[in-house]
């Protein structure tokens, strides 16, 4: 994503914008889209802009749902979010009821900044907020303020409004500051277990695994193991191979002292005995034990 674009966008004087503050229901997104007194609009832009600038030297490489390089910046494509265009549907539809709203009700906001019609460059860019109980001023305890010498409970529930970004979409690509609001915006956990169950199915009639079906229940109900075969359904992982060289994974298990036991015969298996087991025979799945060339010394690829 060019930020460079993005911020000389951002300078223009006369923008359009939008705020969206967004919740998830048993029917999708709901979304509310209250009226911004330009003042406000200005002053968090001034905010965004101070910070796009400190993102300009930082690399940028694809999404890896298990984590992230530090120095970097991760980006992925909107069609990766199956759920992205439930979300614009609810902006598209906002309430804009007058009513009192409950900042608690909400779990990200959307700041969308774009040309006015017949000015300029076509552009829309979208910032992604995700709001925590750290911004809903009020949620719990009181908020109070200064009046003379008197101090004053302030009856209004209030939302803080911090200038920071955790997701920027622009020309169908998401540029990710946060992993979590990633997550929890967009409710991946339900894409990363349907991916790994989608992986373990493909495997499950591989003869590699002693209690597949136990082995496959405990890593779909943990969400660090859904992550990774998430990752795993996009490398190549060979599973013809590593059966017809089963043998070197008995040879791996034992030189690297890995609490595994194998069950011997026509065709050999990794039993799967406890969910300690999981890190260990994904591990093996990926091909991660190695011996460096120049100490030659054994050593485990942890870039999981």
């Amino acid at each position: 994503m060019d930020i460079r674009k993005i911020i000389s966008f951002l300078e223009q004087g006369d923008l359009a914008y939008e705020v969206y503050f967004s919740k998830k229901t048993n029917f999708g997104y709901e979304s509310f889209s209250p009226n911004v007194d330009g003042r406000i609009f200005y002053d968090i832009l001034d905010l965004i802009s101070k910070k796009l600038n400190q993102l300009l030297s930082k690399e940028q490489i694809p999404y890896n749902p298990t984590g992230y390089r530090d120095g970097t910046i991760e980006f992925c494509k909107t069609d990766y979010i199956e759920n992205y265009g439930e979300i614009l549907e609810s902006f598209q539809n906002p309430d804009h009821v007058e009513t009192e709203i409950d900042p608690d009700d909400f779990i990200f906001y959307c700041l969308t900044v774009k040309n006015r019609v017949g000015t300029g460059e076509n552009f829309e860019i979208k910032f992604f907020r995700r709001v925590t109980k750290f911004k809903k001023l009020n949620s719990k305890g009181l908020i109070a303020r200064f009046s003379g010498n008197e101090l004053n409970k302030i009856e209004d529930k209030l939302i803080g409004l911090d200038g920071d970004i955790d997701l920027i979409v622009y020309n169908n690509e998401i540029l990710i500051l946060s992993h979590i609001s990633l997550e929890r915006i967009f409710y991946l956990q339900d894409k990363f277990r349907k991916n790994a169950e989608e992986f373990l199915n493909t495997i499950s009639n591989k003869p590699l695994i002693q209690n597949f079906e136990t082995f496959k229940t405990d890593c779909l109900d943990d969400g660090r193991f859904t992550k990774l075969l998430t990752k795993m359904s996009d490398e190549d992982v060979d599973m013809s191979l590593l059966i017809k060289r089963f043998d070197y994974i008995e040879k791996t298990i034992n030189m690297f002292e890995i609490p595994l036991e194998i069950e011997n015969g026509k065709n050999p298996k990794i039993i799967y005995s406890d969910k300690t087991q999981i890190y260990d025979i994904l591990r093996i799945l990926r091909d991660c034990y190695y011996i460096s060339i120049i100490k030659e010394e054994k050593r485990i690829d942890n870039r999981i």
